[in-house]
């Protein structure tokens, strides 16, 4: 069975948040020492 578009497009979008957040996070932690992130952040 081929899946559905909408699976296709919620799995690629699933896995592009989490590449987005992902990256966020290691460039924040590159940048930003973790005492200067202000606590509501994450």
């Amino acid at each position: 069975d081929v899946p559905s578009p909408r699976i296709l497009a919620g799995s690629a979008i699933v896995v592009l948040a989490g590449i987005f957040i992902f990256h966020r996070q290691k460039v924040v932690e590159t940048v930003v020492p973790p005492e200067n992130v202000p606590k509501g952040v994450n």
